[in-house]
């Protein structure tokens, strides 16, 4: 198998004891098991009961190449067990297995999931003397073996809300199923650094939208990070020194940023423990409170020995004082040492031991990776501690009060002993601090660094609506049009509104959002009426998308600019739609008025995307008495807004090369319109027709994805955006994250899919909505400048 891969473990096993204990390794590395084996049945076998379960183990990052593969299960007697592997890549994390079982030949499995995942699946069939048949997903493993008679099937399916898996065996006996669900690692798709120029005008921007390419230029330059920090733990330094009837000082030299750690022995014959401690004149916090070491005797007073610790995280570097200054100093004693360690995440739990006796030994818990400092005091000690068994770092007998001691330190593990000896039998202390290393990320601040943006896809409403909407802002959607715009025969249209209204009302479930509509008021014409609710969300909070529905039944480009200042009473609509056409009588004024049209609706809605539309199908081939076709009108349309076309648009969505921010839909291709969705005039939709065309347009506009130019399916292109770096710190890890930025790119990203044996295969994000540092209800993106 491929290094860096995921690998699955499928075990079924039946023994006697029912014992469920078992290990599994992989190339020597143990695999970790997924939960508790699944106990799925009992069988009797020669008067023997057999207990029938299937367990589950994983390996990330697996080794690659051929690796043995050994099972060890608890008991071997009258027991047998199977085993399938298989090994994906691209895998960001397994999930808890869900389980299922049953008796009979058919065998069925049902799994929750999520689309873009993968879902893994087995079943295990005691008394199975043939393969599995008729399995319904992808099988990736089926075998039988006389050994128990056990068969056993591995495959796999695509995640969806709900997925089944079934199969049968040859006869009617227990069975039992097990699956894990795979979801995807996060990746970022790094083109090379290059400079991108930006067409268009120089618009505002806005941090929840995708704005559309303006005339800008970005230049993205190479550029190396500084490095400012470390990797790794490790000891830094140590001082140490006693002194009787008095505070202690002593001078440490550390590294700036390290840990220092005092471990100090304190005696009185006043049994007080009040002490502290500065390091280069900032106080030392205490962790916890002194620990009681035991009693000596002499000169007629009772000595009482405690030992403490302080730590200061970030030390200034140097040489810096250290003052130790107890609350009694007559008839006292103090001995301690100062351990640096540099690279240090957190100062852990503190760990106390005591006794009495030559022989010291101290067992404490902590973790791989860890580093342990140590002191141990023994009182009564007249020369120093033999025997050593950690990094001693320093070790030292004095005069004062006969205190022996040993510093140092030990490597973390689950379970560590240290041990020492001293020259006489008497009371001693052991402190241990569990020191838990830094993030391994490196901490850069970058210069002029490279930026390389995430690509991803993106739908046209997503560009045009979807960021807004996400965010929880209301919409505005105008439309423009004659009696096809208005929904006039639409036999729903006090609810549905034509087209337009169906359009919106997938908008406002797709997005989780309220859909009002205001209505022209045909026919009279000289406004729009009363704002009328056609879809409610569950959601208190949920934006509104307002429909400016100004359909006008018989009119044409002449009545819009007749009318303008009430057709287009709003200044900001984020989109506006027109499909007007099926009244003209002449092609040149259609063609000269839509061009007016169009200035009109760019003056009164600046910045507004716009969308065109070719109109619906029709059984007939112009208006009665007109001897203009409607295939002279639209060849016509289609030729002024990407000169050279022709009917049927291919695509049936493209950007106009002659008018700015402006598409064109081709909406006579809606697919399986019969002469049965027209009324009988063969001109307009009934509730049929106009139902189609708004799933067609809404699966264009929202379902399908494109870039500006209508070339499906393709990565976002940056837009014109502030981009500053400034002061700050990054941490390198996967990816480079600059803190303290302002970083107002925008785009999308995409997902990666999990391939079966270690392929990786890149795809588009789901449809919908992407952009640079957003999330929204259905979509997820990261925005992830990275490089170096």
């Amino acid at each position: 198998m491929t290094a860096g891969t995921t690998v699955l473990a499928f075990v079924g096993f039946t023994n006697t004891s029912n014992n469920s204990s078992m290990t599994v390794t992989y190339g020597g590395t143990a695999m970790t098991q997924i939960g508790t084996p699944f106990l799925f049945g009992t069988h009797v076998y020669s008067s023997a009961t057999y207990y029938d379960q299937l367990a589950v183990f994983k390996l990330e990052n697996a080794p690659g190449g051929s690796q043995n593969v050994v099972v060890t299960p608890g008991v071997f007697v009258s027991s047998g067990l199977k085993i399938g592997l298989v090994s994906y890549s691209g895998v960001g994390s397994v999930s808890a297995k869900q389980t299922a079982t049953g008796t009979g030949t058919g065998m069925s499995q049902t799994v929750t999931s999520s689309p873009g995942n993968v879902v893994v699946q087995a079943f295990q069939c005691p008394f199975g003397t043939g393969t599995v048949s008729g399995y319904n997903q992808t099988s990736r493993w089926n075998v039988t073996t006389s050994s128990y008679n056990t068969a056993m099937i591995v495959g796999e399916a695509a995640g969806a809300s709900s997925v089944t898996f079934t199969g049968t065996q040859n006869a009617a006996n227990l069975y039992g199923g097990v699956a894990v669900e795979l979801t995807p690692a996060a990746t970022v798709i790094t083109p090379s650094p290059v400079t991108i120029s930006l067409t268009g005008g120089t618009p505002p921007l806005n941090g929840q939208t995708v704005i559309m390419p303006t005339a800008a230029s970005l230049s993205l330059v190479r550029g190396t990070p500084l490095v400012a920090g470390t990797s790794s733990m490790a000891f830094d330094s140590v001082a140490g020194s006693a002194v009787n009837g008095a505070g202690l000082s002593l001078t440490a030299t550390v590294t700036a940023g390290s840990t220092a750690l005092l471990l100090v022995n304190f005696t009185n014959a006043a049994n007080n423990t009040t002490i502290s401690a500065t390091f280069g004149g900032t106080a030392m916090t205490q962790v916890g409170t002194p620990q009681f070491v035991g009693t000596t005797s002499g000169g007629g007073y009772t000595y009482y020995s405690y030992q403490t610790v302080f730590k200061l995280p970030n030390a200034p570097g140097g040489a810096k004082a250290v003052v130790i200054t107890p609350a009694v100093t007559s008839q006292s004693g103090i001995k301690a040492a100062i351990l640096a360690y540099v690279g240090v995440g957190d100062v852990g739990n503190v760990q106390f031991a005591s006794g009495t006796g030559p022989n010291l030994s101290h067992t404490f818990s902590s973790a791989s990776g860890h580093i342990l400092a140590h002191g141990f005091f023994a009182p009564l000690g007249t020369g120093v501690l033999s025997g050593y068994s950690g990094r001693e770092r320093y070790d030292v007998a004095t005069s004062a009060w006969n205190v022996a001691s040993a510093f140092g330190d030990i490597d973390g593990a689950s379970t560590v002993t240290v041990s020492a000896t001293a020259s006489a039998s008497g009371p001693w202390g052991s402190i241990a601090v569990d020191l838990t290393p830094a993030n391994p990320n490196i901490t850069v601040k970058p210069t002029s660094a490279v930026l390389t943006l995430q690509g991803g896809s993106s739908s046209l409403f997503g560009y045009m609506l979807g960021g807004k909407l996400g965010a929880g802002q209301n919409v505005i959607v105008q439309v423009i049009g004659d009696s096809t715009a208005y929904g006039s025969l639409d036999e729903q249209w006090s609810s549905q509104y034509g087209w337009p209204g169906r359009l919106c009302i997938a908008l406002g479930q797709y997005y989780n959002a309220n859909v009002r509509v205001l209505a022209w008021n045909y026919p009279s014409n000289t406004a729009y009426n009363p704002a009328v609710t056609i879809y409610t969300s569950l959601s208190p909070s949920a934006p509104t998308i307002t429909l400016m529905l100004g359909g006008w039944p018989g009119a044409t480009g002449a009545n819009y600019l007749g009318q303008q200042a009430a057709m287009l009473p709003v200044s900001n609509p984020d989109v506006v739609l027109i499909n007007t056409g099926f009244n003209e009588t002449s092609l040149s004024a259609y063609l000269t008025n839509y061009q007016s049209l169009m200035t009109v609706v760019n003056t009164r809605c600046p910045g507004a995307p716009i969308i065109v539309t070719t109109q619906n199908p029709t059984t007939i081939a112009n208006e009665q008495f007109h001897s203009l076709t409607f295939a002279q009108i639209f060849g016509g349309l289609v030729n002024l807004f990407v000169p050279g076309s022709t009917l049927p648009l291919v695509p049936a969505l493209q950007q106009s090369p002659v008018f700015s921010n402006t598409w064109i839909l081709d909406t006579k291709q809606i697919p399986g319109w019969t002469a049965s969705d027209l009324n009988s005039d063969g001109l307009h939709p009934n509730a049929s027709g106009y139902a189609k065309q708004a799933a067609y347009m809404f699966a264009q506009l929202v379902q399908t994805s494109t870039d500006i130019g209508g070339n499906q399916p393709v990565m976002v292109r940056p837009t014109s955006a502030a981009l500053s770096l400034t002061r700050g710190t990054a941490t390198l890890g996967r990816k480079v994250l600059p803190t303290g930025a302002v970083l107002t790119l925008q785009g999308g990203s995409s997902g990666v899919a999990i391939g079966q044996s270690n392929l990786l295969r890149l795809i588009p994000g789901r449809p919908g909505v992407y952009f640079w540092s957003l999330v929204t209800p259905r979509e997820r993106m990261d925005v992830v400048p990275s490089g170096r």
